[in-house]
């Protein structure tokens, strides 16, 4: 499973790979898990720029130009590939053709990668690396279970 270092390395590349591209085609592999039609996604992203590429949580987002987000999320045997010839990748998932020939494609053995478009509260929890002190005290308090003990420093 792709860990918080290998999606923050893979969003690094993929923003410089992809970022101002303009996407061509989209094309669903038959079992990606998505929230919306296959069709709607491609109609969403077609002849659209990719703005930029960040990630969130164990999540990487696609932000683009028209205001729309693509989420995708590989679970546990998910990976990325850029290339010229898409139909090479094995088991693509997702696959994002830009107008320069290259694609993006999504891939993944166990068929378990999530792709979501615009999906509703994107940002119910903290991101690991964005959370403060003072926002991890308030989130630990509404949890009275989960707060620290205090532990006497004799054995008995």
């Amino acid at each position: 499973m792709p860990e918080l270092p290998d999606l923050t390395v893979f969003v690094e590349n993929l923003d410089k790979r992809v970022t101002k591209k303009k996407i061509k085609s989209v094309r669903c592999g038959s079992n990606l898990r998505l929230n919306v039609s296959p069709m709607m996604l491609a109609e969403s992203l077609q002849a659209q720029v990719v703005d930029t590429v960040e990630r969130w949580g164990k999540e990487v987002r696609f932000l683009i130009g028209n205001g729309r987000v693509l989420y995708v999320h590989l679970m546990l045997t998910g990976g990325f590939v850029i290339t010229g010839t898409p139909d090479k990748v094995p088991f693509p998932q997702l696959v994002i053709g830009f107008e320069d020939d290259t694609s993006l494609v999504v891939t993944d053995e166990k068929a378990m990668a999530i792709a979501a478009l615009d999906p509703e509260k994107p940002e119910a929890s903290p991101d690991a690396l964005a959370v403060t002190v003072d926002e991890l005290k308030r989130l630990i308090s509404r949890f009275p279970k989960l707060r620290p003990r205090r532990f006497s420093s004799t054995r008995k």
